[in-house]
């Protein structure tokens, strides 16, 4: 059994007949279907409509988050930093580096703490 015939037997045998008259026909669409082609089209013109709204708002979040990412970094180039000992421990093995340079900034939402 070719998929063609399957296809037409599962539609109800006829379908192929019916698309073929109605492309053939000289006459218009009813009411309803240009009601719910409409209300299709205007549905998807309000997701796109979200869609660059919600893109939009991710951007500016997004370059916010970049040019206090940046501000924290040229502070961390340009000030003084504390020189502290780091301490590494995995399992029972740990060690010890001595004179790291630390930079603290707590000014954000956020603690950016950086080492050189």
């Amino acid at each position: 059994m070719d998929g063609k015939r399957y296809l037409c037997k599962e539609w109800g045998g006829g379908m192929k007949e019916k698309i073929i008259r109605k492309l053939q026909s000289k006459a218009g669409d009813s009411i309803a279907e240009v009601l719910i082609a409409l209300l299709i089209s205007s549905l998807a013109l309000v997701m796109l409509a979200s869609m660059i709204s919600s893109s939009a708002n991710m951007i500016t979040k997004s370059k916010s988050n970049m040019d206090d990412y940046y501000s924290k970094m040229n502070a961390l180039a340009s000030s003084s930093n504390a020189t502290v000992d780091i301490t590494i421990q995995m399992g029972s093995v740990s060690e010890t580096v001595s004179g790291v340079s630390c930079y603290v900034d707590d000014s954000g939402n956020e603690t950016f703490i950086s080492y050189k």
